[in-house]
């Protein structure tokens, strides 16, 4: 009896160490699968999507940009900016937008939370616009970048 007894626990013992070995590689595997530029950043605050990663999101599931605020003076050349931009300024002002730094598909979006003053961004080369773009407060205008020109795909007078 005693020999049945410790066959049958070193026969479970076997089978489970079988058992978590076969678990660990699965895990490993799947690890190795998924070991793209996609981490969340130390202390979970910021998520960062590098070449190559790709987010899923679920029925439901939310995106929020952060706009980020741009400071504009008379004669300001905007560049090196993306996304959506609060527009702040102290005075009217008019402004270009560079080409440089960024590649075709990228899209650029003002938003005039300045109570008193107005932006003009010109509708002169590399901007292709239905005109000079005027941006009062609480107005909007979106552009789209063709890899050569800003290309005005939409804008509000509020």
């Amino acid at each position: 009896m005693k020999t049945k007894q410790g066959s049958l626990a070193i026969l479970l013992a076997v089978m489970l160490i079988f058992t978590a070995a076969i678990g660990l590689t699965a895990i490993r595997t799947a690890d190795a699968q998924y070991n793209t530029t996609c981490y969340t950043a130390q202390g979970g605050a910021m998520q960062v999507a590098g070449s190559g990663c790709t987010y899923v999101f679920e029925s439901g599931s939310r995106v929020r940009a952060q706009p980020a605020t741009l400071a504009i003076t008379n004669g300001t050349e905007i560049g090196s900016v993306y996304g959506v931009q609060l527009v702040s300024m102290s005075v009217n002002s008019t402004a270009t937008i560079t080409t440089t730094g960024y590649v075709a598909g990228d899209s650029l979006k003002f938003y005039n939370n300045s109570p008193t003053y107005t932006l003009t961004i010109e509708d002169s080369s590399p901007v292709m616009a239905s005109g000079n773009i005027s941006l009062a407060q609480y107005d909007w205008a979106e552009l789209w970048f063709d890899g050569s020109y800003w290309v005005q795909t939409g804008e509000s007078d509020n």
